[in-house]
């Protein structure tokens, strides 16, 4: 597994399906983010882009990850929403949402027989979010019957009350969203 640095922004959710990535919330003095996946690495970054009609694909074997990692500011990701790609026999069926504890992957989140339509977004909250981690991943144990994991974005909210994202941004805000392109 190979790793690609990517341009991220933090987006401020303003509660109404959208994000809002005005020049005042993002920079090009934060830290490259670190995106990979255990096949395709290369294409990983397209999970994250927020351009729908792109996906991240790849031959699917059980317990491939897609992994996000922030480097040099940890974070609190307190839900994450994954969007299914233009075939839904390619979206994630069963997965792990995990994070990395300096020895070992840890699971915050396990779901199982989640079926999917063509651009398909489901929202999953984490029910216990762990403050101030750096690398998250998505291990995908079964796909909806295809031979490709297709994933179409694959969105991380953090919690703005735990990490430096807040500190001059719209306090009033409940989530930030991470966004990568190439």
């Amino acid at each position: 597994m190979s790793k690609y640095n990517h341009h991220c922004a933090i987006g401020i959710d303003n509660g109404i399906d959208s994000i809002d990535f005005t020049a005042e919330h993002y920079s090009n003095t934060l830290p490259f983010n670190i995106v990979t996946a255990s096949a395709n690495s290369a294409q990983a970054y397209l999970a994250f882009d927020n351009v729908n009609s792109t996906e991240y694909n790849a031959p699917f074997t059980s317990g491939m990850t897609l992994d996000y990692e922030f480097q040099g500011y940890p974070q609190t990701v307190n839900h994450y929403i994954i969007r299914c790609g233009e075939s839904p026999f390619t979206a994630p069926a069963s997965w792990n949402f995990q994070y990395w504890d300096g020895g070992s992957w840890i699971t915050l989140d396990t779901r199982t027989g989640i079926t999917s339509t063509s651009y398909e977004t489901k929202t999953f909250k984490i029910t216990t979010p762990v403050s101030d981690i750096s690398r998250y991943r998505l291990q995908v144990i079964a796909i909806n019957g295809g031979t490709e994991l297709g994933i179409s974005e694959l969105d991380l909210w953090v919690n703005p009350n735990g990490g430096p994202w807040s500190a001059g941004l719209h306090e009033q805000c409940e989530n930030y969203r991470i966004r990568c392109w190439h």
